[in-house]
Parts: structure tokens; sequence; C-alpha cells
């Protein structure tokens, strides 16, 4: 025991040396993990602080063969005036005389979409377009949009809509795939109605 304490004592001041090489190592991780920290911290608040605009293009199961846009801000803050433009502009629309661009959404522009807001409108029905090239065809939504602190956003979305082609015929299909049992079922029906 006697030989630790001396051991110590000759040489205190390389020890000390040695502890304060730690402590400093230790000090500056921790210097270095605190600023990683507060730039995480500042990314996520401005991310925070920004909208999130989606325009997403999709067939409802309740809608059936119908197409419907829907322009969603799931982010924290609104955005403000929202135009919307389509490419091809002349698209035929639900009506088959009228196309896209006639309908009030891509026409006007939204003042305000709010947080946790979107808007939707329906725009097609594939048995109106079934007979239309699909070649190339693609349904592209331009979004421009200025957020609360006055920057000025642009996004864009295409949708293939060779994609989608065989899906009125899968819609018919499918209506015919349930009509059937349900047309057997009615029949069995009368049948047991009809022995009592």
């Amino acid at each position: 025991m006697d030989q630790v304490f001396s051991f110590l004592n000759n040489n205190a001041g390389a020890i000390q040396i040695i502890f304060a090489f730690v402590v400093t190592m230790a000090t500056v991780c921790y210097v270095t993990l605190t600023a990683m920290m507060l730039w995480e911290m500042r990314y996520t608040r401005r991310r925070l602080d920004q909208p999130n605009v989606q325009a997403i293009f999709e067939t409802p199961p309740s809608y059936a063969p119908l197409t419907k846009l829907t322009i969603k801000n799931s982010g924290n803050v609104s955005v403000h005036d929202l135009s919307i433009d389509i490419d091809p502009p002349n698209f035929p629309g639900l009506n088959r005389e009228g196309t896209l661009n006639e309908l009030t959404l891509f026409k006007s522009p939204i003042l305000v979409l709010c947080e946790k807001q979107e808007i939707s409108t329906l725009l097609f029905s594939w048995f109106d377009i079934k007979d239309l090239p699909f070649e190339n065809a693609t349904l592209t939504f331009k979004l421009s949009y200025k957020t609360p602190s006055g920057q000025q956003c642009r996004q864009t979305y295409s949708y293939d809509l060779t994609l989608y082609k065989k899906l009125p015929y899968l819609i018919v299909k499918g209506i015919k795939d349930i009509v059937k049992p349900l047309e057997d079922v009615a029949r069995n029906l009368k049948t047991i109605s009809s022995r009592k």
C-alpha cells in the first residue's frame, strides 16, 4: 500500500495532466453534442413553420369509376394564394364537353388553405376517357403558393394514367362478379320461400 502512495506522490503531476486531459475531452464532447442538438432543434423549428401541401390523385372506392383530386395542407401553417395549373389543360372533364381547366379549382386561386385543411374535386370518369389514346398520358398538377413569411413556393405532381388504363374494365368486371352471386342468392331465396 505504501508503494501505491509513493508512486502517486512521485507522479502527481503526470496524473493531474491525464485527468485534466480527460476532463477537457469530456467538455469538448459535451459542447459538440450540445451544438448539434441546438442545430437539430432549430432545423425542426424551421420545418414546423413550413406548410406541407400535397396534390393527391385517387380513385376512391366510394366513387367507383370517378377520379378525385385532393389538395391537402398537412403542415402546421397556412398557405396563401394557392393556384393550381393542370397540364394538359384540355383534358376532358366529367361532362365530356368541358375540360379540366374549366373547373373552379383550376380557374381561380384559393386565398387561404389553413393547416390540416384540404379541398377536393371530382375530375373525370374512367369510362369517359377509356377511348382516348393513353400513350404518354400524364396529368401534371403545378401548385404555386406563398408561405406566411412571404416565400413563394412551387411544387409539381405528375401522374401517369397508363397505370390506370385497365381500371374501367376491372370495375365493370368486379360489378358483374358481385351481381351474379346476388342473383343466385335471390333465386335460392325464391326456392326456399316457395317450399313453405
